[in-house]
């Protein structure tokens, strides 16, 4: 048994700006040119002519607030004009990461970090006796 909801007609620019999700019901709210970008307005699919779904009406109430406008048509999964479509995540720049992770560090642990990194020679004091072993590297 499936229970089927009414909806409204949402009416959306090419944008992807909502009008209304209430056209249907009250169509006084609508207009054929978006008030935000002037771009003309859809209230169905341009691919299967089917309304682009909006509020879901209850007895004696109105909806409050409006539901963004869908990405795709549910009648036949065809994008809408303001879909957005993801490309592939871009390749990460390691070097950029590792150096931001390093500014992140404390002075001291940075310090000590360069300290390690640089070569180390033993100093031995001189002596009359054996001038050579002034420094050993």
């Amino acid at each position: 048994m499936t229970i089927e909801i009414l909806r409204d007609v949402m009416q959306v620019c090419l944008s992807g700006h909502v009008i209304t999700d209430v056209l249907a019901s009250h169509p006084e709210q609508g207009s054929n040119y978006c008030d935000r970008c002037g771009s003309p307005t859809l209230r169905r699919c341009p691919t299967c002519g089917e309304g682009i779904p909006g509020a879901a009406p209850l007895a004696g109430l109105m909806p409050i607030g409006r539901r963004p406008a869908p990405q795709h048509c549910p009648g036949c999964g065809a994008a809408f004009p303001w879909a957005i479509e993801e490309g592939p995540a871009p390749a990460p720049d390691t070097l950029s990461e590792v150096l931001a992770l390093l500014r992140r560090l404390p002075r001291a642990a940075a310090g000590a970090a360069f300290a390690a990194a640089q070569p180390r020679c033993r100093q031995v004091p001189w002596s009359p006796g054996n001038p050579l072993e002034m420094n050993r590297c």
